[in-house]
């Protein structure tokens, strides 16, 4: 069995860096999902290289922050203050709006910011030699974009593609809320587009591969130490499987507004308490007691 445990959102800010990188020293994290056009990247790649255990993710990113390609080039995807603005919903809606010429406009666009993002990871990372992929907000599953996707395969060798295709059964369902109902439909919604779009077969087409199982999207910053084993328990049996667990454990501090454009509902999410209650989980030594045993 291989299990890995992946915290995005690495490069992001210094110190939701380093709170991604302690739940590596002292914890079960082995993954981390790099944003190559994150604030902190260079800080991020400088300690990604002190330790050669971590599995390097680029974690694709046009939901926020400034583009990596020149603004001109990349107009549908940005603001007028240079900045990405679109959710995976008004992305999908607008695409789906759009002329035909349009269409073709967003995939060239994206299809270049993707192509930025991998290289400038894989140029700072001489290790590296294929990409291994998943995307801020899993825009990688909207059937265009993954296309996009299986056409950057063709330039830059990619491994391995995240595919949150999460099954119900692994969870504990104790606490229903508004919240989780959305995260449920999200699910869902992406859940039957990878296998209704057959994702599994393309990427195995083109030499690609994914987890068999996923965890983390259902409970997004609300996973309990007893939801995390009781999941664990759940793929005992999974023996000759590859098993993704998907972590937000880095926490926005003090000083890091700017970073957020001032974006109230961006700075709730990196501010938010419950990921430190996902950092200080995947630190217990209880955790990491049940993987080592697993694996």
């Amino acid at each position: 069995m291989k299990i890995f445990f992946c915290a995005d959102d690495f490069g992001l800010t210094k110190s939701i860096s380093d709170d991604i990188l302690e739940c590596y020293d002292k914890g079960v994290i082995n993954s981390v999902g790099l944003l190559a056009n994150g604030d902190a990247f260079g800080y991020a790649i400088k300690e990604y290289k002190k330790r050669p255990g971590i599995r390097l993710v680029t974690h694709l990113n046009i939901h926020e922050g400034y583009p990596i390609s020149p603004p001109n080039k990349v107009d549908l995807l940005i603001n007028g203050e240079g900045i990405f603005f679109h959710s995976f919903q008004s992305l999908f809606i607008s695409y789906q709006k759009s002329s035909k010429k349009t269409r073709e406009k967003y995939r060239e666009q994206i299809r270049r910011e993707y192509v930025a993002q991998i290289k400038k990871v894989l140029e700072n990372t001489s290790a590296e030699k294929e990409a291994i992929l998943d995307s801020h907000q899993h825009f990688h599953i909207l059937p265009f974009i993954f296309d996009i996707i299986l056409e950057i395969n063709q330039e830059i060798p990619i491994a391995y593609i995240r595919l949150p295709d999460e099954s119900f059964k692994r969870h504990k369902f104790d606490e229903i809320s508004f919240r989780w109902i959305i995260k449920l439909l999200k699910s869902f919604f992406m859940a039957s587009i990878i296998r209704m779009g057959k994702y599994r077969d393309k990427i195995r087409e083109k030499g690609m591969i994914s987890s068999d199982y996923f965890y983390g999207v259902l409970f997004t910053n609300k996973k309990g130490l007893e939801d995390i084993t009781y999941a664990l328990d759940t793929m005992k049996t999974l023996e000759d499987k590859t098993i993704e667990f998907m972590f937000h454990p880095g926490r926005a501090k003090p000083g890091d507004e700017y970073v957020f454009m001032n974006n109230n509902d961006e700075m709730k999410f990196y501010f938010s308490e419950d990921r430190r209650g996902e950092h200080d989980i995947l630190i217990d030594p209880k955790l990491k007691d049940t993987v080592d045993k697993m694996i």
